[in-house]
């Protein structure tokens, strides 16, 4: 049995109008793991001048706790900000042409406008028991005010057919109504000093018994039983400083590119590792038809900085690409490769490892074979 629990917050302050500001992250969680087993064996020899009977019973039961934390703080220089909103506006806006509720593209103005309506929809929901007539009466004020909606208004298709999630099958939507993108958007870049703090913590415990007899020609042998406890536990503090930065920028309405990066070295004077982590991900998204998700990641660790080529030093690279394709109430397609490379120079050998994968999944959604009150027939 394995249970796993695990959290994580952020939180980020520019205390001033400059885009200098501070950051603080802290992650935490836990794995525990118990098995229990037991074997039980009989056997039974046979000669003409002897016979033996053997009895061997065994159990065992293991645990295994491992827990961390880890803490970051750092100076941020520069601002990423969040513009998932200006994407989900132009979604917005694509389907109410495409139900005809809108007879032309929207101004800027309006779009702005509409865009502040969708950032505040997770703070009207607080306060309000019914949002989704609020937001969607601001919604067509906009679009009234604009000069873009058609005289006939908002009707029930065109507003269900613009709360319709980006991708997949209909599901629970927020309390607005309005569909949430799948693909956060940012823009900015920010770089600075960080400083870590983790700390790791395993126990391991394992209980052995066995039982052993032998009946020799008819003659029932002592038992032979013994047992074995062992506990183990080891924890690891380590604070490491260095450098972070991180670079987001939607490319156009369909691609968003998002980058980043560390340099940490450890601050305790027996440990002389470097280690540097880079990844980097562009995603590709359409509503309601496509997805493409390609991605890398990249590890390299010195683990003596100040001796050159040790052994124990090594790298990792992790990629691949994802595509999805929906049809509407028929078929879903997924496409997968992914691969990873690993590294260690040993003494005197080095070790080398590479993994592939391909995966391609099918779903067919059997919509519409069935008869019910009030449906057309199939």
């Amino acid at each position: 049995m394995v249970e796993q629990i695990g959290a994580n917050a952020s939180l980020r302050r520019y205390p001033w109008a400059i885009p200098i500001g501070g950051s603080l992250v802290a992650a935490g969680g836990g794995q525990y793991f118990q098995a229990w087993g037991s074997d039980d064996f009989e056997s039974q020899e046979r000669s003409p001048v002897s016979s033996i009977d053997r009895v061997i019973r065994t159990s065992e039961e293991r645990w295994q706790y491992q827990t961390f934390f880890s803490g970051t703080a750092s100076v941020v220089f520069g601002r990423v900000r969040d513009a998932t909103s200006v994407y989900e506006v132009m979604v917005l806006e694509d389907r109410l042409q495409e139900a005809g509720v809108i007879g032309r593209a929207l101004s800027p103005a309006a779009r702005e406008r509409l865009a502040a309506i969708t950032y505040e929809r997770f703070a009207l929901a607080t306060v309000r028991e019914r949002p989704a007539r609020t937001a969607w009466s601001a919604i067509e004020q906009v679009l009234r005010d604009d000069g873009a909606l058609v005289d006939a208004g908002l009707d029930g298709y065109s507003i269900f057919r613009a709360v319709e999630p980006y991708l997949g099958p209909s599901a629970g939507v927020d309390a607005t109504g309005l569909p949430k993108s799948p693909v956060q958007r940012q823009r900015g870049a920010t770089i600075g000093p960080a400083f870590r703090y983790a700390h790791f913590h395993a126990t391991q415990r394992a209980d052995e018994s066995r039982f052993e007899q032998e009946t020799l020609d008819g003659i029932v042998n002592p038992p032979l039983e013994t047992s074995a406890h062992s506990t183990l536990e080891a924890s690891l503090d380590e604070p490491v400083g260095g450098a972070q930065a991180a670079y987001h920028r939607p490319l156009g309405k369909e691609w968003q590119l998002d980058v980043g990066g560390e340099v940490m070295i450890p601050m305790a004077e027996d440990r002389l590792q470097l280690a540097t982590f880079e990844q980097a991900s562009l995603v590709y998204l359409v509503a309601d038809r496509w997805q493409a998700e390609v991605d890398l990641l990249h590890e390299w660790i010195d683990e003596v900085r100040t001796r050159g080529a040790t052994s124990g030093d090594r790298w990792r690279w992790d990629y691949g690409a994802t595509v999805r394709y929906y049809l509407e109430d028929q078929t879903g397609v997924e496409l997968r490769l992914r691969e990873r490379q690993s590294w260690l120079r040993g003494d005197p050998g080095h070790s080398y490892q590479r993994f592939g994968s391909v995966s391609l999944g099918l779903v067919y959604r059997f919509a519409g074979w069935f008869d019910a009150p009030a449906f057309p027939t199939p």
